[in-house]
């Protein structure tokens, strides 16, 4: 009985792995910021960050398809999440900026409240692919997992 389980459960593993990786998928931005926000890990007093705003992080807009990100409004708690799509031919540039990005988020928090910093320094750096391309994610929160789980859950067809 437990190898018919695991066997099923292996094969919708797989099926839903397939179908995120599809031709077909997107990431709805919008439905990533709802399934994080449903999750209660973060402050009410996130915000999400817009286009003007992405200078400040350090990232250029031009290199940049589509993204979801959330910041703390106060400096208080380092959790974050960072989705972010680079334009075609524009991934090392966009990557390298994520990198200086968390690196100068890191060092301020090594100078501040130790067990935020401790969350900074267990972030979860991974990708999501979807049809439309790589995903760069970055998350720091209490529970990095299901914050990997929500973003996933908001690849769907693409429309």
């Amino acid at each position: 009985m437990k190898k018919i389980s695991l066997v099923v459960f292996s094969v919708i593993l797989a099926c839903v792995m397939l179908v995120s990786c599809g031709k077909n998928t997107t990431l709805d931005t919008d439905a990533a910021r709802a399934a994080v926000e449903e999750l209660g890990l973060y402050p009410a007093s996130m915000v999400a960050v817009s286009d003007g705003e992405l200078a400040a992080m350090g990232l250029t807009k031009d290199n940049i398809e589509k993204y979801v990100i959330g910041l703390p409004l106060m400096n208080v708690q380092a959790s974050l999440y960072i989705a972010v799509l680079p334009k075609e031919g524009f991934e090392a540039d966009v990557k390298n900026e994520l990198e200086s990005y968390m690196t100068s988020y890191e060092n301020t928090w090594s100078q501040y409240l130790p067990d935020q910093y401790e969350l900074v320094e267990n972030r979860l750096v991974t990708e999501i692919k979807t049809g439309e391309g790589t995903y760069y994610v970055y998350i720091i929160s209490e529970n990095n997992e299901r914050v990997l789980e929500a973003l996933n859950s908001a690849v769907t067809e693409a429309k």
